[in-house]
């Protein structure tokens, strides 16, 4: 779920890190992986629509 969901992947780890005293900050890598994830979202998307269409 988090790896689709890039947004509440950085909340959880915000949240986690925030316990430890840290910080969390995204930077471009997490932009990059971001835009994998979305691709990714628009991928399965796609499959199941087809899928339950074919039904």
């Amino acid at each position: 779920m988090l790896p689709l969901n890039p947004e509440l992947a950085d909340r959880v780890l915000r949240a986690a890190v925030r316990r430890t005293g840290s910080t969390y900050a995204t930077n471009d890598a997490h932009a990059k992986l971001d835009a994998f994830a979305a691709k990714s979202r628009e991928v399965i998307t796609t499959n199941l629509e087809r899928a339950f269409k074919a039904m």
